[in-house]
């Protein structure tokens, strides 16, 4: 019998239950979204300048 493993599409990590998988996959969303945050961070003089 084949055990269904589902990926996380952010990390890669492998799991054999949906909802860890589920858990990972948000922690990994939120931690993009941070790390786009910051990177924002610290273009924001060039953007804000150019959206005004």
């Amino acid at each position: 019998m084949d055990k269904k493993t589902y990926k996380c599409k952010y990390c890669g990590k492998v799991f054999d239950n949906i909802l860890n998988l589920s858990l990972c996959e948000s922690a990994c969303y939120k931690n993009r979204i941070s790390q786009k945050a910051k990177e924002n961070k610290n273009n924001s003089e060039h953007s804000n300048s150019y959206w005004r």
